[in-house]
């Protein structure tokens, strides 16, 4: 082992600061207003930990279920007029349980060798009653991956040549990103740091708001990177490398109507989902042109349509199908985080606690090398799949201080104990 990933692994695993304690949530606490989202835990602790009450997590996954489909249109795939049923062995899990009534978690699915295993959501008198079944569910940056999962299906379809494809798209023309190789971009290895950040989206300070999921990619280079040119290829992880490629992949697909049989091509032909999943559009998209770049890679999906994505996924990659070896192939070009990198991150999560990462997914769990690709999301969102013992795990929740290195990444790993 290389003396960098070495130290890092030291350093994560062996720190104090971990999350597994699972600090009960008061449920007759008032709500308090942080604003437009919960802070992370580790913001919390940083204040002082004073666990937000049911009544404030009520409120942010209230903002949750509803904020996107009120505010913005969508890319959306219908419904399979048969979906995939599963077949079910239950058994009980005690965390899991217990994080359901303590934490904010709402809903667990656990996946193995063609059965669900585990099926729990949250007890009617905390969250239960806020949702059900065929609710779309929030994906946060899980949505990133679900962008590469369709990039697989575009340069399978023949769209798009390869991951080493230069892009060629006049939207990007003199910017940084103008003749990248898709790979560096899925990668987050396009020299944009001194352009967007992680927190801070774009770096403009001329801007009012530098997110990068509220303008379009035509007004992104307009407004930020025209002339731009890229720095050293580093990891730097923010939100507009999806946004840039689901787009590319519209253009590339061809008009509306193209783009939405190819959607459904994927979700409902493929997959089989239950209900409509969709990626939402940047707000006021209704006043731009399709050709602008409007999507973003915030996605939606019920609960067991994240199953079923990620069960075609775990297909894909053990059928050798064409997507599949698309999922082997960005797995093989993973690259590591950087030590810098991880030493900044928070072991309590798991993009501090993966070390390396490829075409959108968090890869090497605490620097162990395994056929495990985790999508990870602000909030608890959480996808992990294992492709060698064939077993997922899906969690939603509202805020991510449950026990999730032992409900999602010891389990994923090892299976039920």
């Amino acid at each position: 082992m290389k003396l960098k990933t070495l130290l890092t692994t030291l350093l994560i695993t062996t720190s104090s600061t971990v999350w597994s304690t699972n600090p009960a949530y008061n449920p007759d606490g008032e709500f308090k207003d942080y604003g437009s989202s919960l802070p992370e835990p580790t913001t919390f602790k940083r204040k002082g930990w004073q666990p937000p009450s049911d009544a404030t997590l009520r409120h942010y996954f209230d903002k949750q279920l509803h904020h996107s489909e009120e505010r913005y249109e969508k890319y959306t795939a219908d419904r399979s007029n048969s979906p995939y049923v599963f077949e079910s062995e239950l058994q009980e899990f005690d965390a899991v349980t217990d994080d359901l009534a303590k934490t904010g978690l709402v809903s667990y699915l656990f996946y193995e060798d063609g059965k669900i295993k585990v099926d729990k959501k949250s007890p009617k008198n905390r969250f239960g009653d806020m949702f059900n079944d065929n609710f779309p569910l929030i994906a946060n940056s899980v949505g990133k991956s679900m962008v590469s999962y369709v990039l697989g299906h575009a340069i399978c379809k023949g769209y798009i040549k390869d991951v080493n494809e230069k892009i060629d798209w006049w939207l990007l023309k003199d910017t940084l990103y103008d003749n990248q190789r898709l790979l560096d971009i899925i990668n987050m290895r396009a020299g944009d740091q001194e352009h967007v950040t992680k927190k801070g989206g774009l770096k403009n300070k001329n801007r009012t708001n530098g997110n990068v999921n509220n303008s379009s990619i035509l007004e992104i280079i307009s407004d930020e990177l025209s002339k731009t040119k890229k720095s050293r290829q580093v990891f730097n992880y923010s939100g507009l490398p999806p946004n840039i490629i689901i787009n590319y992949i519209i253009h590339k697909v061809g008009d509306a109507d193209e783009y939405q049989e190819f959607l459904n091509d994927i979700f409902q032909k493929k997959v089989g989902i239950e209900n409509e999943v969709w990626f939402v559009q940047v707000s006021k998209a209704h006043k731009k042109e399709y050709e602008d770049g409007l999507s973003r890679a915030s996605f939606h999906a019920s609960r067991y349509d994240y199953l079923r994505i990620a069960k075609a996924m775990l297909d894909d990659w053990n059928n050798d199908t064409c997507v599949g070896n698309y999922l082997k192939n960005i797995y093989e070009n993973r690259e590591y985080k950087g030590y810098e990198e991880l030493k900044k991150l928070s072991p309590d999560f798991p993009f501090g606690t993966t070390h390396r990462y490829g075409g959108f997914f968090h890869t090497d769990y605490q620097g162990i090398s395994e056929n495990i690709m985790a999508m990870d999301g602000y909030g608890g969102q959480m996808i992990w799949i294992n492709f060698d013992d064939k077993r997922i795990v899906v969690a939603n929740a509202i805020h991510s201080t449950f026990d999730w290195k032992k409900i999602v990444a010891d389990t994923v790993r090892n299976g039920l104990q």
